[in-house]
């Protein structure tokens, strides 16, 4: 082998070494000397438990050439049984999540030790659900695909969303979160998401004024997550919608931007729709949301039930201490923020929704932890 090569599986070797033996002090001279001969050492470590690590990884990366990984080991540590953030998902909420758009790294871990803690849960059929658009499939074994954020897209005038009969189901300027609810409602006659999968549809007109996603307005380069056709029909076709239900739900819409107001959904009717986020400032309301849709070509966009992150979690008393399924607290554990079931169940107060009880509960569960240790 190469002496770089060897010098690789020497350090590989010795990162190892030092987590069994010598702990944290071998890996601290390990690193250095590898920064020294210009190679960079990436460590992850993944608990699945509050006492055993279950997987070390270590990952090598050239500094003196391209910075691309050159080398890769990874060790097994404790064999626990690895549960999979899918898992978790089809276990406990009340309805598919096609297209998460929180942090990928966040697969459940802190859930699971709090579950072997013996911790009362809340709320874990609810999550703080979005809208969103996969941008790309995965591009090596290791990636996940990544999803957008569809917020505004759907609330302008000339958008719409309609399911694969081509009717709409919902008032496209709801909040996000009380929306997620509708795309995952359940038809009891068909046993199926009536809703699911799902299309914006826009015209010419919308896609000339405003931005889609990642598709400027002016530009004509056609990302991979937008269909086009020239008419409805054709349109319907190429996303796998009933073309006879989009044409019909298309001009009912449209008499109905005519006349002034939304009959179905009632889109427009308060001023959270018109909200200058949403809609478009340069109308008045209700048209800052109501737009005709009839301008060729058109354009659809699959869209995903997707979540900012879960609801539900270890379940808290007023002093931030995660309580047991008798509802005594569990010593020296406390919970705060997004990890701990929302104290506003499957409701979501906006932006920074879970900011705020995430300060809230760190400073009672850090008052009553200072009330429980000795005075220094």
């Amino acid at each position: 082998l190469p002496i770089g090569d060897w010098t690789k599986i020497i350090l590989a070797v010795a990162l190892l070494f030092s987590v069994y033996v010598l702990n944290s002090f071998l890996m601290i001279v390990v690193t250095y000397w590898g920064h020294k001969l210009g190679i960079s050492i990436e460590t992850e470590m993944r608990r699945r438990s509050f006492d055993h690590l279950q997987k070390l990884s270590f990952r090598f990366y050239d500094n003196n050439k391209t910075g691309h990984l050159v080398g890769r080991v990874t060790k097994d540590l404790e064999e626990i049984g690895e549960i999979s953030e899918e898992q978790l998902v089809k276990t406990f909420l009340r309805g598919p999540m096609t297209g998460p758009v929180s942090v990928p790294e966040n697969e459940g871990d802190g859930l699971i030790m709090a579950i072997e803690a013996g911790a009362q849960l809340g709320n874990m059929q609810d999550a703080y659900w979005q809208q969103s658009v996969l941008e790309y499939k995965p591009k090596n074994r290791a990636a996940k695909p990544n999803y957008m954020l569809g917020s505004d897209e759907r609330a302008r005038p000339g958008a719409i969303l309609v399911n694969r009969f081509g009717k709409r189901f919902v008032n496209e300027a709801a909040n996000y979160n009380a929306m997620g609810k509708a795309v995952i409602a359940f038809d009891a006659g068909r046993h199926e998401y009536a809703n699911l999968p799902y299309w914006l549809i826009i015209d010419q007109r919308y896609k000339d004024k405003y931005p889609l996603f990642t598709s400027m307005p002016g530009t004509d380069a056609i990302p991979e997550y937008l269909m086009k056709a020239d008419t409805l029909e054709e349109l319907a076709a190429m996303a796998g919608i009933d073309g006879a239900g989009l044409s019909a739900t298309v001009d009912r819409f449209n008499a109905m931007v005519k006349a002034g107001h939304d009959d179905d959904f009632n889109r427009g009717d308060n001023s959270y729709d018109n909200f200058y986020m949403w809609g478009d400032p340069d109308f008045e309301a209700p048209f800052r949301t109501l737009g005709l849709v009839d301008q060729g070509p058109y354009y659809a966009v699959k869209m995903e039930s997707g979540a900012l992150g879960t609801a539900g979690g270890p379940r808290v008393n007023g002093d931030g201490q995660v309580m047991d399924w008798h509802g005594n607290p569990i010593h020296g554990l406390y919970a705060a923020g997004n990890v701990m079931g929302s104290v506003l169940a499957g409701a979501y107060g906006g932006a920074g929704g879970t900011l705020g009880p995430g300060l809230t509960f760190g400073y009672i569960a850090g008052q009553h932890l200072g009330g429980q240790l000795p005075n220094v």
